[in-house]
């Protein structure tokens, strides 16, 4: 499945929704939607852009989009076809909710993260919906609940706690410069008892600029923070990695080994051409019998070749669970692995939170396009 922005033909600047269903050899699937693809055009679709996507476990898809700085969510059937059970119309629109990710929780219930203005100031939000599309009355302050330590939020994720899920939001702060998260109790309310700061938790590398765009929760309950981070101010940003505990406090046990050597930092650095570096999704890899075996990370790198010119790669790096390289994945023992389709310019859609993922098979998804078979890259 790939979600994505298209153009229509018939309307000079009106921009739209477009899902397009894949078969496993990588055909469109001529059963969903027409030819495999499936849009919808909004009427305030103008400057449109799609953002993230889930699928639910009826296959239906949902797909949410920002039109100048107004939320999109819309929902299509699992034939590709609006679906018009959702929010009478097939869409719901939020005004003042730019968005950057959605989650999914186990009782259908649909969570958009993003930024708003509130006072003249950026803030992080949440936003939930019931799974016909209504805001959600019970979640925050009229289904939505606002975090004014995240003046950048990417991404969103659920925590399973006592049964009952609560809801982490990562991605940092224009002021401060470290990565940031944030948790919510399952009604929408800061969860005071999280992380170091009465429901936030922050850290940094080296004090120099970073910023979450993926976060994940493992098995073990653990958090997984992924995104950029540079070893001094304005350099150029590497993939950083953070894993926090469940009670979001920084885990010693994972990462670089730390100057005494004794423990480790909690985080770790990479460099892929010692340019910059993007690290969009970050997730943990399950093996057949649904143990936690790896983590992956996917993203983009630049390579300069000029003072002024770069070319960028889809890159994926696979760590072990104590957060050190797997040097057996990728390529010469690098742990790593670069791939150029043939232009100077490849991305992991940023920041797309959904936008990598290991199929059952073990193979790798990311961007929607299949990177490597298990015998290739040893997943």
């Amino acid at each position: 499945m790939a979600i994505g922005a298209t153009s229509n033909p018939n309307v000079s600047g009106q921009q739209g929704i477009a899902v397009l269903r894949y078969n496993a050899d990588g055909t469109l699937d001529a059963q969903f939607g027409t030819g495999g693809v499936a849009k919808f055009f909004p009427p305030n679709g103008n400057g449109l852009g799609v953002r993230d996507g889930v699928l639910d476990p009826n296959g239906n898809v949902l797909a949410v989009a920002d039109a100048g700085g107004t939320t999109i969510l819309a929902r299509f059937t699992s034939a590709g076809i609006l679906d018009t059970s959702f929010h009478a119309n097939g869409y719901v629109t939020l005004s003042a909710l730019k968005p950057w990710a959605m989650a999914l929780q186990t009782d259908g219930k649909i969570l958009v993260a993003g930024t708003r203005i509130v006072s003249k100031a950026i803030v992080g939000s949440v936003a939930r919906f019931n799974s016909d599309g209504s805001p959600d009355s019970s979640f925050g302050t009229s289904g939505q609940t606002n975090l004014n330590s995240l003046s950048l939020l990417y991404s969103v994720a659920l925590q399973t706690i006592n049964s009952q899920q609560y809801i982490v939001a990562g991605g940092g702060s224009a002021s401060t410069g470290v990565f940031s998260m944030a948790r919510l109790t399952p009604v929408g309310a800061l969860d005071t008892a999280f992380g170091s700061s009465a429901g936030y938790s922050t850290t940094d590398f080296c004090g120099a600029g970073s910023t979450i765009f993926s976060v994940n929760v493992d098995t073990a309950g653990n958090i997984l923070a992924g995104g950029t981070a540079a070893l001094v101010a304005n350099g150029p940003p590497k993939f950083g990695i953070v894993r926090f505990d469940h009670n979001g406090l920084l885990d010693t046990t994972f990462g670089d080994p730390s100057s005494s050597g004794l423990t480790r930092t909690g985080r770790t650095l990479l460099d892929f051409y010692g340019y910059k570096n993007f690290l969009m999704s970050l997730l943990p890899v399950l093996d057949a019998n649904g143990n936690q075996v790896s983590y992956l990370a996917a993203g983009f790198a630049g390579q300069s070749t000029g003072q002024f010119s770069q070319n960028q790669y889809l890159v994926l790096a696979r760590y072990h669970l104590d957060g050190s390289l797997d040097t057996t994945f990728g390529t010469n023992g690098s742990g790593g692995l670069a791939v150029d389709f043939g232009s100077a310019n490849n991305y992991v859609m940023k920041p797309a939170e959904h936008n990598t993922f290991v199929q059952s098979d073990g193979r790798v998804t990311t961007g929607n396009l299949r990177i490597c078979e298990r015998s290739e890259c040893g997943l």
